[in-house]
């Protein structure tokens, strides 16, 4: 609902160093808005979350070889589970 409103308030175009951008609508310009405003309330809130309960460490390369896609690739492969062993 804020989109829409700040989709009628802001410019046309913008003039930056002497540089004119008119895009065919202000759309991309509320949608850099938003998108800038989410990184900045995802990143101030990064830290603050933490899981509840005990949890196994686990490497980067563990997480990945469990993703749904390449833990069959892993075990036909040869790879397996590193975990089980």
């Amino acid at each position: 609902m804020i989109g829409s409103g700040l989709a009628g308030l802001l410019p046309g175009e913008i003039v930056l160093a002497g540089m004119e951008i008119q895009p065919a609508s202000n759309l991309p310009f509320v949608f850099f808005i938003s998108g800038v405003l989410r990184l900045v309330v995802s990143l101030s809130l990064l830290g603050t979350f933490h899981e509840a309960r005990r949890v196994e460490p686990i490497s980067h390369r563990e997480l990945v070889s469990e993703l749904p896609l390449i833990k069959p690739l892993t075990e036909v492969f040869g790879g397996g589970n590193r975990r089980d062993a």
